[in-house]
């Protein structure tokens, strides 16, 4: 019946999700994806097949609707070290304060380190806020393509060792992906650009309209991100 794989695909706008097998509706007899999502609740889905792998426009870009993974969900290899509760996240997050942007430039990888500031609007959905200039490479290629990879790391120290082999590093990073959709609502882009200075500076300000309307403001809206930990002596 069915001919795709089964395993696991992220959507284009980043969560990922597994098929788990097909079906065929009762009525139209139209044969169905049956597909779980790996994050949030993780509730179950279908979809007509005819619209599994049809392209589908993301500012001027046609992209799959959903890209193969594999047959299982990416395991973090040192899983003693994963960090996947919203409390945990939000720990290392706070002591961060550059997040590493990449996204694709026509098929070119491009990274950007940026300030940023955060807040979850959900048990498993975070917002990461930041601002720039209102033109220039970065955008540009958000505009084309908002898909994005994001990375932030606060570093400890080092693991020294008589044997260089058996050193190290302390340290708590998040990694994660999304969509970045650009704030044109000057409410909501001063909250942003409020959230972003406390997490910067630890104040809390009000952003007038005025001022926010010098800057471009974006944030990314993430459903899939993890967090990792190699923990220090107590």
């Amino acid at each position: 019946m069915g001919n795709i794989p089964l395993g696991v695909y992220r959507h284009y706008k980043g969560n990922s999700y597994k098929v788990v097998g097909f079906a065929r509706h009762s009525e139209t007899l139209e044969d169905m994806v049956i597909y779980k999502a790996l994050y949030g609740e993780r509730g179950t889905w279908a979809r007509p097949l005819s619209m599994w792998d049809n392209p589908v426009g993301t500012h001027g870009d046609a992209v799959k609707r959903f890209e193969y993974i594999g047959e299982d969900p990416p395991v973090m290899r040192r899983n003693d070290r994963e960090v996947s509760d919203k409390a945990g996240v939000e720990e290392i997050l706070s002591r961060c304060r550059i997040c590493h942007v990449a996204m694709s430039d026509d098929g070119s990888p491009y990274v950007v380190p940026l300030s940023f500031g955060f807040r979850f609007t959900g048990e498993n959905e975070l917002e990461l806020y930041f601002h720039s200039a209102a033109e220039g490479r970065k955008t540009d290629i958000l505009k084309r393509c908002n898909r994005v990879c994001f990375e932030t790391a606060f570093e400890g120290e080092p693991v020294r060792s008589e044997t260089p082999c058996d050193s190290g590093y302390y340290f708590s990073s998040v990694i994660g992906f999304g969509e970045a959709m650009f704030i044109e609502d000057p409410g909501e882009k001063c909250a942003a650009l409020s959230e972003l200075y406390r997490h910067q500076t630890g104040i809390s300000v009000t952003f007038t309209a005025e001022q926010a309307a010098t800057v471009c403001v974006f944030k990314i809206i993430s459903r899939d991100f993890k967090g990792k930990k190699k923990s220090g002596p107590p």
